[in-house]
């Protein structure tokens, strides 16, 4: 199995440049075919059906300026806990109050950050929770032997441990988006599923002279171990490593000839620890090979490291507005797609989860409005929250009448599959945009009623509207 590993490897150089030429006119017909989740982290050629509505031609003008926000889960906390449980995340929770202005700059500034919004929306499960208006707040604080005398306070939580979870952090007070972000990117290194990341430290000494032999050879000339060594150093100094591991995996394939069985397993590890963005070669060789790592570590769990591959460059390329990265993202979902790795519905769905992740994070509504009226144009969506995600972010960030009017029939079709308070708010705010006064009241009325009766739901959003309409 190991043999095959590196056999495949091989076959990965030898052949992916004429694999990418191959698919090079698919991949950027596939561009033109979009997908959205949050989802947070596949990039599918889905013909459309013969009678698929065609994208309007006043896919026009976007509101400027928009961007994505933390989307916050509603429910109770259990409820909460299983789903960051099911979705193998941290959670992240915001006790506030709306009076406390220091919650109010939080939200209005570090939660509406783009770079920010699009790193917690896929890797956390968010939570909210009003210390004045929700009955959970004394009971949640009790549990924890909380004190929220200082606001806003920002815990983090792992889902995994116990029933109640564990608490792995906590803040109090103002704060910025620099700091959130750090501290989500150091519990996530530090809470690491294991499908991510490797387990491999060293010791000062050991890197400095893995660093002192690298620097003093040429390409070629360095050994396996030494760049081994230094890899995976580097990555623990959180410093710059894919050259170092494509030096690696090339100089593997070389001397693959002359490698025992136990190496071969270190040379297999390796690959499956660097595995973790597509800025680097050893998520070819992952592909390629997925059969062996499936085999040995479980379906879901590459399934998922896939994904977080994938996601993790997302995050950078919109980071650093980057669309040569974003591309490397979508020719990794070609090939994967390509080579059937994963099922047809679950790449589309990650595909289009990415490509509308990366939209909103750079502020591109425009895109962004197009990806989401041919996917949800082209499929039969079933999806609830999905339609009502999408058609939010319609009445949030899109002027045009025509497709406002789109995103009313999605909300329509969110409604009959699960009548509830989100999305029957949703709808009050579309009809106000469409300037249907009437019809927006009801639908707030009706948002207010559901509320009312399911219990533990703010729906001062609602109020709030019906006094702008009134």
């Amino acid at each position: 199995m190991l043999m095959k590993t590196i056999k495949v490897q091989n076959h990965c150089y030898s052949q992916l440049l004429s694999i990418k030429e191959s698919y090079k006119v698919v991949f950027y017909s596939i561009c033109l075919c979009l997908f959205l989740s949050l989802s947070c982290f596949t990039l599918l050629a889905v013909e459309a059906p013969a009678n698929t509505k065609q994208t309007p031609a006043v896919l026009e003008k976007t509101a400027a300026g928009g961007k994505v926000r933390i989307q916050f889960v509603k429910g109770n906390w259990y409820e909460i806990l299983k789903k960051a449980k099911s979705e193998n995340k941290l959670v992240f929770v915001e006790v506030y109050a709306t009076y406390n202005e220091d919650s109010k700059a939080l939200q209005k500034e570090a939660f509406n950050n783009p770079t920010l919004a699009a790193y917690y929306n896929v890797q956390f499960v968010n939570y909210q929770i009003d210390i004045v208006h929700d009955k959970k707040a004394t009971t949640f604080a009790e549990l924890y032997d909380l004190n929220f005398e200082k606001l806003p306070a920002l815990l983090f939580f792992n889902p995994q441990a116990g029933t109640k979870g564990e608490l792995l952090h906590s803040q109090y007070g103002p704060t910025d988006i620099t700091t959130l972000l750090k501290t989500g990117q150091d519990l996530l290194e530090s809470n690491k599923p294991v499908v991510q990341l490797a387990n491999y430290q060293l010791e000062d000494e050991q890197f400095i002279a893995s660093e002192n032999e690298y620097l003093s050879r040429k390409t070629g000339e360095r050994s396996l171990e030494n760049l081994q060594v230094y890899a995976y150093g580097l990555k623990q100094q959180r410093r710059p490593y894919n050259e170092v591991v494509n030096e690696y995996l090339q100089t593997l394939t070389k001397q693959q000839h002359q490698t025992t069985s136990e190496e071969w397993k270190v040379h297999h590890q390796f690959i499956y620890d660097f595995a973790i963005n597509v800025e680097n070669e050893a998520i070819e060789v992952f592909i390629h090979n997925f059969a062996d790592f499936r085999e040995n570590y479980g379906e879901q769990p590459m399934q998922d490291k896939l994904k977080a591959a994938i996601s993790n460059s997302v995050f950078t390329a919109i980071y650093q507005n980057n669309q040569a990265l974003f591309k490397r993202t979508q020719q990794i979902l070609t090939l994967i797609k390509v080579l059937a790795i994963l099922p047809t519905p679950v790449i589309e769905e990650f595909d289009f989860e990415m490509q509308s992740l990366f939209y909103q994070g750079i502020g591109n509504w425009h895109v962004y409005s197009q990806i989401a009226y041919e996917y949800l144009h082209q499929r039969p969506i079933t999806n609830a929250v999905l339609l009502n995600k999408v058609a939010h972010n319609f009445q949030q960030n899109v002027s045009s009448k025509t497709l406002l009017q789109s995103a009313l029939g999605w909300i329509n079709k969110s409604i009959k599959i699960e009548d509830a308070y989100y999305n029957n708010h949703t709808k009050a705010l579309l009809l106000y945009n469409l300037e249907k006064p009437k019809k927006a009241e009801k639908a707030a009325q009706r948002a207010i009623d559901i509320a009312t009766l399911q219990g533990g739901i703010d729906y001062r959003p609602s109020l709030e509207l019906l006094e702008q309409i009134r």
